[in-house]
């Protein structure tokens, strides 16, 4: 087959390509229609003919990709220029037929190796694939004319002209055929086989192009290129483990050699790449890994892929101890034992294949790069972006292929595979390079597909598990730079955002009350006040959040603009205790994965701070219902650090239930109807309750006994008239029972300097005994008549007084609660 090589030097022009004036000339084939007829279809008289169906197809070798490597155009007319294309952009492919064109926004040619590109046609639908693979359908009722210019390697915009630099084809292209039918996959798997089709092309592979520019031709046979086994040199000394994990991700394999002479071969391909660099610390010449391993359970070597026993083995390979698990290749071709951690340089064998290699860090968006071989079997790496990764002398380079510059250069030894610093000198083969402050950055160099993380050794792991304070890297690499608040420089975050997008999302609470004592008029209350207040600010990003808040905890020494609140008037006492702030940051939003941090915007995730701030405050009281006295309480604060002009709340009411405090260590209180005050324009928020004391005890201490010495005392006018030492002497001890209680309740009272509705219990308690003895004074005469009529009437008033007392009590009591 006739390989077609173009622009040899890597140097592209406007003018090199494979040329066919017209279609129609080169064609052998009685299946040509006339589409004259045809709806659609701009053609002069004579210059209709056409195919109904047809199939394509070509080998495709990309050298270097250009902006819009364009591998073949079919140019009809100026309605319909683009009859045929296949046009590798950036980051898309476009394709076409007829009068329509379709992008598929994927990258289905890969660098340095053969790919078979066709375009078949039936059922009104036209198809393109690439292996077998489809990559786009076009549904259109047209037939193909065949009255155009057929080019290889360029893009016509106009008949046989328009070419650009931009649109060149670097690379090999074989021509396979072109069929006046569709091709079934049984043919299409043929012919990427390098077998033939059921039927031969009408347009055969040896056509006489006309030839223009830097195309060179040559007999080969892709099929065989393609799949050609091969070694890889790697010229690194690394570890087993290593070593194994490359070959792997390689598609390849250590060597298992079957003969001493596939032994010296095996050596050989390493000592043409670059053997000097491969001698071992502790020996003056260089080794070899292999793919075999020694099992201690069954005491032989096997392979180490497959775990089969080996068919060969060298004789110098003597039983290891386990410190000598691992086999190792001479240059003589003897094999011996060597340690896992031992570092040698190794070979990778096999047809070279694997996944690409993304570039993260140097671009915002990752390079494409691929594991090829140079012609002495070296490693090396190959990039769709016009870029390659090569190793010159000591060095990894990152070359600019298209202008022969040289990117970025690895700092240190080894391969450049995981994370490692770079010296960046240019980003000129970046569409869109990163802003890179500094000249030697971490970049990082796996396959690591969108949505994982690189760690520096070369593994991958999901962002999602990136800084969990969890080790999911073997190196632990992902819990290394962890900074969570990230901000541009000169930012200035001592204070808040801006006014128009602040909105500050505030829940107070009681978390604890006590009672620290009570003067005269005031009660001084200790109290521990909880609170969650919650914003965003645009100004900030976050890097790598996690579903849990209690991992996004923010460095308290970074000074991040936070809410300061303050007591108003607070009561200064010893021992006072600082407020517990901690900032978290919750996450809202999906963040956007970058080379190294998932990054979520400040203005989407919001920052979350916890405060328990304990006060000692002073609050009046009002006894003056006492014992059934309810009190208000206030705890005022201030947003010291926040202007009036940017106090704007998003307040969600909380019930009273959960404003109230959980716990309280307050015997003579109950807490009930507590409530957050927000204004807007006003940094002063105030949190209230109330208080409700207890009266139970007094209730059962005061009120109860002095009833019952109320009753004791009234009950002393039934006893008759003629026993009046015994009606005094009962009512006198009530009195004095009275008095007693009164005195020591009085001790226990808060002082005050008005009457309580509990004096006034109290001082009608000892009054209401005094008059039922002036009762039993008045009826102390001789005259036993008139003394029982003086006892029955006080009895009457006594008894009267006592119930519009009570009555008044409570109207008052009720009426000023």
């Amino acid at each position: 087959m006739l390989v077609h090589t173009f622009v040899e030097d890597g140097h592209p022009d406007d003018g090199t390509m494979l040329f066919l004036p017209r279609l129609a000339s080169a064609l052998n084939t009685s299946a040509i229609v006339n589409a004259s007829g045809m709806d659609g279809v701009a053609c002069e008289a004579g210059d209709c003919a056409a195919l109904a169906s047809f199939s394509m197809c070509l080998w495709v070798n990309v050298f270097l990709k250009m902006p819009a490597s364009t591998v073949f155009s079919y140019y009809i007319s100026s309605y319909v220029h683009n009859g045929l294309i296949f046009r590798m952009d950036d980051s898309h492919v476009v394709v076409s037929y007829m009068t329509k064109q379709l992008t598929r926004w994927d990258r289905p040619v890969l660098p340095r190796m053969w790919h078979l590109l066709c375009v078949v046609r039936g059922a009104n639908t036209t198809t393109y694939t690439v292996d077998l693979k489809v990559v786009l359908h076009i549904n259109s009722s047209l037939p193909l004319l065949l009255n155009g210019s057929l080019v290889l390697g360029n893009d016509q915009d106009q008949l046989d002209g328009g070419y650009t630099v931009t649109e060149a084809f670097v690379g090999q292209l074989a021509w396979v055929g072109l069929w006046d039918h569709a091709l079934t996959s049984q043919d299409l798997t043929a012919v990427l086989q390098c077998r033939a089709a059921r039927h031969p092309p009408v347009m055969d592979a040896r056509l006489p192009w006309l030839v223009r520019g830097q195309v060179t031709t040559r007999e080969a046979d892709p099929c065989l290129e393609r799949d050609a086994p091969a070694s890889l040199a790697v010229a690194v000394p690394l570890p087993y483990d290593g070593a194994r994990d490359l070959c792997r991700k390689l598609g390849m394999s250590l060597p298992v050699p079957e003969s001493l002479a596939a032994s010296k071969r095996s050596f050989e391909v390493l000592q043409e790449a670059d053997f000097k660099r491969c001698s071992s610390m502790h020996t003056t010449f260089s080794m070899l890994w292999l793919g075999v391993e020694h099992r201690a359970a069954t005491g032989r070597w096997v392979d180490g892929s497959s775990g089969e026993e080996l068919r060969y083995i060298s004789v110098h390979l003597i039983m290891p101890g386990k410190e000598f698990s691992r086999g190792v290749l001479l240059k003589s071709g003897a094999w011996i034992g060597s340690s896992d951690d031992a570092r040698h340089c190794f070979t990778c064998e096999g047809v070279v294949g694997g996944g690409a290699f993304l570039l993260r860090g140097l671009c915002r968006s990752p390079l494409h790069l691929y594991a090829r071989a140079f012609p002495s079997g070296g490693l090396y790496w190959h990039g769709l972006e016009r870029v390659s990764l090569v190793r010159r002398g000591d060095e990894w380079q990152l070359r600019d292929d298209l202008h022969g510059q040289v990117m970025a250069q690895l700092v240190g030894g080894g391969l450049p595979v995981g994370r490692a610093a770079w010296n960046v000198m240019n980003t000129s083969a970046c569409a869109d390079p990163t802003d890179l402050s500094e000249t030697t950055v971490p970049l990082s160099f796996t396959q690591c597909v969108e949505g994982e993380f690189s760690c520096w050794e070369g593994g991958c792991m999901p962002m999602e598990k990136r800084c969990s304070l969890t080790p999911e890297c073997n190196d632990s690499s992902d819990e290394r730079g962890c900074q969570l608040v990230h901000f541009r420089p000169g930012t200035r975050l001592h204070l808040p955002p801006h006014p128009h997008t602040f909105t500050l999302d505030m829940a107070l609470w009681f978390w604890k009350v006590s009672l620290a004592g009570t003067e005269t008029g005031t009660g001084l209350l200790r109290v521990l006040v909880g609170g969650r207040l919650t914003w965003r600010d645009n100004r900030l990003t976050f890097h790598n959040l996690q579903q849990e808040k209690d991992l996004n905890v923010v460095d308290p020494t970074l000074r991040v603009w936070q809410p300061l609140l303050q007591v108003v008037d607070e009561a200064r006492l010893a021992g006072s205790v600082e407020p517990l702030r901690k900032l978290f940051v919750s996450r809202d939003a999906e963040g956007t994965v970058t080379s190294f941090d998932a990054v979520f915007e400040g203005s989407e995730n919001r920052l979350e701070l916890m405060v328990e701030v304990p006060a000692h405050v002073s609050c009046p009281f009002s006894f003056y219902r006492f014992p059934f006295d309810e009190q208000e309480c206030n705890v005022t604060f201030l947003l010291a650090n926040l202007p009036q002009q940017y106090a704007r709340y998003h307040h969600h009411p909380l019930s009273s239930a959960l404003v109230c405090p959980r716990n309280t260590t307050m015997t003579k209180f109950e807490v009930y109807d507590c409530a957050l005050h927000l204004q807007n324009g006003s940094s002063v928020v105030r949190l209230s309750m109330k208080l409700r004391r207890c009266f139970t005890y007094h209730l059962w201490a005061t009120f109860c006994p002095t009833v019952l010495l109320h009753v004791v005392g009234y009950g002393t006018t039934i006893v008759p008239a003629e026993d009046l030492q015994s009606r005094v002497m009962l009512s006198l001890l009530a009195l004095m029972a009275l008095v007693s209680l009164y005195s020591d309740t009085l001790e226990t009272l808060p002082s005050c300097s008005y009457l309580r509705l509990l004096d006034l219990w109290l001082l009608f308690s000892v009054a209401f005994p005094a008059a039922v003895i002036a009762v039993h004074m008045a009826s102390s005469g001789p005259d036993k008549t008139n003394a029982s009529l003086v006892l029955r009437r006080g009895r009457l008033l006594l008894g009267i007084l006592y119930c519009l007392f009570v009555c008044v009590y409570l109207i008052v009591l009720y009426a000023t609660r």
